[in-house]
């Protein structure tokens, strides 16, 4: 929606998520991603997502493509704590439709799934920041603003990679425990 269909909604302190790629400016509205936690979108050709943990107060841009591979993310209905992590925050955890794999934003990549250990991949900081609607409003009126109530039809089926796929988008050297026995143990 527009800046001036947005002011009629938004008070100045109301927080958000400001993206501007190739001339394309969105804002994501923080009470809209506490409901959904996470928006797949694609702004100025860059497939992204705009997430938000209420738990953690994480809001962040992430780009979706690894390779020439474009995910789809997705909430998990999982949280996750670690007293070491985000002073002991607890955090959501999503996952991606194409590897099934489980990312947890909170120390960055994924945790289970054939994309263990990669790394997410936060948006470039100079393209987004956690704002108001005051700035947004005032510095970008072509900004187009997430719109509430919106729904979507889910396609009747996700795209897949397979492990070749994943093996020739990640680099990672992954260490395997070796069998037992194999690893030249003494009885």
């Amino acid at each position: 929606m527009s800046i001036q269909q947005a002011d009629s909604i938004y008070p100045d302190s109301a927080r958000f998520l400001l993206l501007t790629i190739n001339d394309e400016i969105r804002a994501y509205g923080i009470d809209l991603l506490t409901h959904h936690e996470i928006v797949n979108d694609i702004v100025g050709g860059k497939p992204v997502m705009a997430a938000y943990c209420i738990l953690a107060d994480l809001g962040a841009i992430y780009d979706r493509t690894y390779g020439d591979k474009v995910f789809t993310y997705a909430l998990s209905g999982y949280t996750y704590f670690d007293p070491e992590v985000w002073d002991g925050m607890d955090g959501f955890v999503f996952w991606d439709r194409e590897t099934e794999s489980t990312w947890w934003p909170l120390i960055g990549k994924a945790v289970s799934g054939s994309m263990i250990d990669t790394p997410l991949n936060v948006y470039n900081k100079e393209n987004w920041s956690q704002t108001n609607w005051l700035y947004i409003k005032s510095n970008f009126p072509s900004a187009k603003v997430l719109k509430p109530g919106q729904e979507i039809d889910a396609p009747k089926s996700w795209e897949k990679f397979s492990n070749e796929d994943i093996r020739s988008i990640v680099n990672n050297k992954v260490e395997i425990a070796p069998r037992w026995g194999e690893n030249g143990s003494k009885e």
